[in-house]
C-alpha cells in the first residue's frame, strides 16, 4: 500500500516495523549527530514501541529490533541467517559479527535472552546482552566525546571488548539503563520531585517554563513540579530537552493524575541515567576498548 496526498507521501514499513508490533526491544540511533544541530552526541534510545520518524529533532532515525520475526518463507531457509528459535523468532544479529564478539569473549552464543543482565558472568551470551553492552557505550560520556567528529557524519561504531568482566558489567549497566528508558525501573517510584499546588493542571500557552532559581518546571502561573535541578533539566536526547519536550507537547492539556507521575517518573528516569553514565565511564578503563 502506498499513502499518497499532496501533504504526504509515503508507504508501510512492514518488514522492520511489524517486528516492534511482538515481544522485542528496539535501539533507536541517529546516522548523523550534526542534524541535530547540537555539540554533544545523544540520538541513541531504546524502544518496545513502533517508532515516530520525527523521534529525534532532525535526521530521521534508524531503527534495529533486537529480535526479528518471520515475514517471509526466505527468512525460515536463508543460511546466512540464524534459525528460529522456540520463541519463532532470530537475533537480529549478523554471524560474521557474533562470531567475532564470541571469538573475543571466547564463550558461545545463544540465539535467545541474556545470560549476563541477572549479575552473573556465565558461559554464553545472547542477544539480549549485546543489546545492553551496545546501550551502554553508546551511553558513554567519554565516548561520546571521543569519537565527537565521527558522530557527526555516520552511525555511531561499536568497539568490542575480549574483557569478560567488563563485558558483564556493561551488559548490567545498559540493562539498567534500558529498564529507565522502557519505563521498567523499580526506581521510577522514588519520587524526586514535588506537585502540591492546587490548580486545574493545565499546561498553559507559553509553558513550560524553567526556573533555575527556585529548581522548578512551572506548566501554568501558579503550578509547577518542584526539585528539578538544572542538569536534569538541560538533559538532552534525540536533540529534544527531553523535560520540557514531554510537557511541550501537551500544551493546552489538563494533566490528569497518570500524566502527573508519569512526568515525576520522567524526572528519575533522566538523574538516574546521568548517574549510570557516570558509572559507565568509571567502568570503562580507557577508549578505544581492549
Amino acid at each position: 500500500m502506498c499513502l499518497y496526498g499532496d501533504y504526504v507521501m509515503d508507504r508501510p514499513r512492514s518488514d522492520t516495523l511489524s517486528h516492534v508490533l511482538q515481544d522485542n526491544i528496539a535501539l533507536a540511533v541517529g546516522r548523523q549527530g550534526q542534524a541535530v544541530g547540537q555539540q554533544t552526541w545523544n540520538l541513541a534510545i531504546a524502544s518496545r514501541f513502533v517508532a515516530d520518524t520525527n523521534l529525534f529533532y532532525r535526521g530521521g532515525i534508524q531503527y534495529f529490533p533486537i529480535y526479528l520475526y518471520p515475514t517471509k518463507q526466505k527468512e525460515l531457509t536463508d543460511p546466512d541467517q540464524y534459525s528460529l528459535s522456540n520463541k519463532g523468532r532470530r537475533p537480529n544479529l549478523s554471524k560474521a559479527f557474533v562470531s567475532e564478539l564470541g571469538a573475543k569473549l571466547r564463550i558461545p552464543f545463544q540465539t535467545e535472552g541474556s545470560a549476563f543482565a541477572n549479575g552473573d558472568t556465565p558461559d554464553w551470551f545472547g542477544p539480549e546482552d549485546v543489546f545492553y553492552y551496545t546501550y551502554a557505550v553508546f551511553h558513554s560520556p567519554t565516548y561520546r566525546e571521543r569519537y565527537a567528529e565521527f558522530l557527526k557524519i555516520d552511525f555511531p561504531r561499536l568497539p568490542l571488548t575480549s574483557d569478560l568482566s567488563l563485558f558483564a558489567a556493561l551488559v548490567n549497566l545498559g540493562a539498567e539503563l534500558v529498564s529507565l528508558h522502557l519505563m521498567k525501573s523499580p526506581r521510577l517510584s522514588d519520587f524526586m520531585t514535588t506537585f502540591n499546588i492546587e490548580g486545574d493542571n493545565e499546561v498553559a500557552r507559553g509553558y513550560p517554563k524553567y526556573n533555575e532559581v527556585k529548581g522548578r518546571v512551572e506548566i501554568n502561573k501558579t503550578q509547577y513540579f518542584g526539585g528539578v535541578s538544572p542538569a536534569i533539566w538541560e538533559f538532552h536526547i534525540g536533540g529534544y530537552r527531553v523535560a520540557e519536550k514531554w510537557l511541550k507537547d501537551r500544551r493546552g492539556r489538563k494533566l490528569v493524575y497518570d500524566d502527573l507521575t508519569h512526568y515525576q517518573k520522567i524526572i528519575v528516569a533522566l538523574s538516574e541515567t546521568r548517574r549510570i553514565m557516570s558509572d559507565i565511564d568509571e567502568t570503562i578503563p580507557g577508549f578505544p576498548i581492549e
